[in-house]
């Protein structure tokens, strides 16, 4: 992140927590301080997803996002470092793609335990370093169309497996709670769910997700 003395004096008085996350996950070099201010201190706390308030941090793509979408937003289920260089053809630029190291812990609601960790990468941000890549829109489709029929079975394959990941494990590691800070008032607003909200969230039907519309490269 860069050096903006009023955004770091902000993020790390009333947000270290999320600071210190991506500094751990390995991610904090592909988001500039601006970024992540501008996340915590939109005009109103919007999930980026459906557009209702939203009180977390996709990491992947400093981005806010509400606890119904980081669990079903098609958009939101990482993809794992090798399934982004297969998919593709990524082998020489995944430095242009912002990769975080998932951290040991308990997620989901069912507080489930994984002690590996995965270097995980947004779909979309994938895509565009391939473009850049592959030499532009034309050069990737050039690239999708000049792979064997079997590697791109394979490769969809990947991809369709990773869109019908709702409530996947990797979806939790990869958000993170965020406050609200307003920049008029000075505040900071950390939201708050009891548990029977969790829960009432976590056995609701599930939306109508498009899952198939994500399913292209």
């Amino acid at each position: 992140m860069d050096a903006s003395i009023p955004y770091k004096y902000i993020l790390f008085n009333h947000t270290p927590q999320v600071v210190a996350t991506l500094e751990r996950t390995g991610i904090v070099s592909h988001f500039s301080v601006k970024d992540v201010f501008s996340a915590l201190s939109t005009r109103w706390p919007y999930c980026h997803v459906c557009g209702k308030v939203g009180m977390y941090l996709w990491i992947p793509e400093c981005i806010r996002c509400c606890f119904l979408c980081m669990e079903m937003a098609p958009e939101l289920m990482p993809i794992g470092e090798r399934d982004a260089k297969a998919a593709f053809g990524l082998t020489s630029g995944m430095k242009r793609v912002p990769t975080m190291l998932t951290l040991p812990g308990v997620y989901t609601i069912a507080r489930r335990p994984c002690r590996q960790r995965r270097r995980l990468v947004s779909r979309k941000k994938a895509r565009q370093a391939a473009i850049i890549v592959h030499g532009g829109e034309d050069g990737f489709a050039n690239y999708i169309n000049g792979i064997s029929t079997k590697t791109k079975i394979a490769c969809e394959r990947r991809i369709t497996a990773l869109n019908t990941g709702v409530r996947h494990i990797t979806r939790y590691m990869t958000t993170i709670p965020l406050p609200y800070f307003n920049a008029n008032s000075r505040e900071t607003h950390i939201g708050l769910a009891c548990r029977g909200c969790e829960f009432a969230v976590h056995l609701s039907p599930l939306p109508p997700y498009d899952n198939a519309a994500l399913i292209q490269h």
